[in-house]
């Protein structure tokens, strides 16, 4: 018979009382990362043979949590090689050399991707930051610079929406989204589209530095010269990632830099 532990006047189960610690105390991601560790190793000690493989799983969904951005850290990609961590190179062949990230689209990676070229992933937990990178797009239709959290939060395009384009007219305007509400096939997001914010012809085969600085409700976007203030409802949600991502031609990415702010 199993031991049992006695709790508010009954009798459950250790493996019972596991479970409702457990679910008591994942309020939040970095008490879930926890949770997740503390549990497997009791479940370890207490039966290494029957537990071993449930131990493992617990392990790995744990090690997959996005770190937290601390106030005041401050997290830098040199793009000295393919391996980091707190960064992902996925979708295409990326090249890591003189402190630059680049890749060029593969068409064939592209449609087994359903339609998703190339991408960088920075998984990082935050509300307040400052990110930064600069970028270079050679024939690219599109660049999307995305915030993730529980779904899409904040999506900055730039695009080649001209009929002669190198890679053929993006579908996708030149624009920014931003989902106060989870995103979703329903869900589009609003629209938000600053006067004289450059396009991808406006930029390509060029150096630009690109900014986000997001502080609450708001944020303060930099592309090249071009400078807007956003106020949305979106902006001040919890996110978990940080990706950059383009369709066809080449982009080159280097001085990725990311840092937290206090409230």
């Amino acid at each position: 018979m199993a031991p049992l532990i006695r709790k508010a006047g009954t009798e459950i189960s250790i493996a019972e009382y596991d479970r409702r610690q457990f679910e008591d105390s994942h309020k939040d991601t970095r008490a879930l990362s926890d949770s997740l560790r503390s549990l497997c190793f009791r479940a370890l000690v207490r039966d290494p043979g029957v537990q071993m493989i449930k131990t493992i799983i617990c392990v790995a969904i744990a090690l997959m949590i996005p770190a937290t951005l601390a106030v005041g850290e401050e997290f830098v990609d040199e793009f000295g090689g393919p391996k980091l961590e707190g960064r992902l190179a996925e979708r295409g062949e990326w090249r890591f050399e003189n402190g630059i990230a680049s890749c060029v689209a593969d068409p064939d990676l592209y449609r087994q991707f359903k339609n998703h070229g190339p991408i960088l992933k920075w998984p990082r937990q935050f509300s307040d930051a400052s990110i930064q990178f600069e970028m270079k797009a050679a024939d690219c239709q599109r660049v999307v610079f995305t915030l993730n959290g529980d779904g899409h939060i904040f999506r900055v395009t730039l695009a080649d929406e001209r009929p002669d384009a190198p890679a053929g007219m993006s579908k996708v305007p030149t624009r920014i989204i931003a989902w106060s509400t989870k995103s979703s096939k329903q869900n589009k997001g609003d629209t938000i589209k600053p006067q004289s914010m450059p396009d991808l012809p406006a930029v390509n085969e060029k150096w630009v530095p690109v900014k986000l600085d997001v502080k609450g409700k708001r944020a303060i976007l930099t592309i090249g010269d071009f400078q807007t203030e956003i106020s949305h409802a979106a902006l001040a949600r919890n996110k978990n990632m940080v990706m950059l991502t383009f369709a066809h031609g080449e982009l080159s990415v280097r001085n990725f830099r990311m840092s937290s702010s206090a409230e």
